[in-house]
């Protein structure tokens, strides 16, 4: 584009020498949801996601590597459900809302943690009772957190941060915005992942310390 901010290719693709710095803008700015590691902005992974999905469950064990790898990094975690698919995703955004509201970014990821695990009892017949051990697994109160959860205010937090992934191109879940750079965060070998992670920072001009290298792999034993 004459700009020389985007690229028009089958579809509308950011563009020019920095082309993510307008969603990193929008996602420091207006990514509010609970948060862990560094407290600085300079390195922010953001993650949308649907308690419901299962990839979303099999991401949990990179994401935590990549906190463990990256402690400076500041992570958001942005709800997303996928209500077209997900029957119980949207309820669950709204008692791990409320879990966060309640008891902050702390029971949050207790509860989130519990939940993902327990990800098989989001049905219809059982997501209410699911809620209810996860809640007190985190230490909240079940009957405080749902009258929360049916509360406008817990309807509209979730609407607010499905919008934001919307504005900045998600379209499937679990999405990583790595400054501003969406990535399946499923999917992607983690090595390769690491390699992301750290051109981004140098095209930010982030310092980062450099990730821990993978395991060697063990040599086969000789045959005699």
């Amino acid at each position: 584009m004459p700009d020389g901010k985007y690229l028009v290719a089958d579809s509308l693709l950011p563009f020019g020498a920095k082309p993510f710095q307008s969603y990193r803008e929008t996602l420091q700015a207006e990514a509010n949801g609970p948060s862990k590691g560094g407290a600085s902005k300079a390195m922010e992974f953001v993650v949308f996601s649907d308690f419901e999905c299962p990839h979303c469950k099999d991401a949990q064990p990179i994401v935590a590597k990549l906190l463990a790898d990256y402690p400076s990094a500041h992570f958001v975690y942005q709800d997303f459900p996928l209500t077209h698919i997900h029957t119980e995703a949207f309820k669950a955004s709204t008692h791990a809302y409320c879990v966060a509201k309640t008891g902050g970014n702390d029971a949050f990821f207790k509860f989130s943690d519990a939940l993902f695990d327990a990800q098989a009892g989001l049905t219809p017949a059982t997501s209410d009772q699911t809620l209810k051990d996860v809640e007190i697994k985190a230490g909240q109160d079940p009957a405080k957190i749902a009258a929360c959860a049916a509360t406008p205010a817990a309807k509209e937090a979730i609407d607010a941060s499905v919008a934001l992934g919307d504005k900045v191109g998600v379209n499937a879940t679990p999405t990583i915005f790595v400054n501003g750079r969406g990535l399946p965060l499923v999917g992607i070998p983690y090595p390769m992942m690491q390699k992301i992670i750290e051109f981004q920072a140098q095209l930010d001009g982030v310092p980062l310390p450099p990730a821990p290298p993978a395991p060697a792999e063990k040599p086969a034993p000789s045959l005699r």
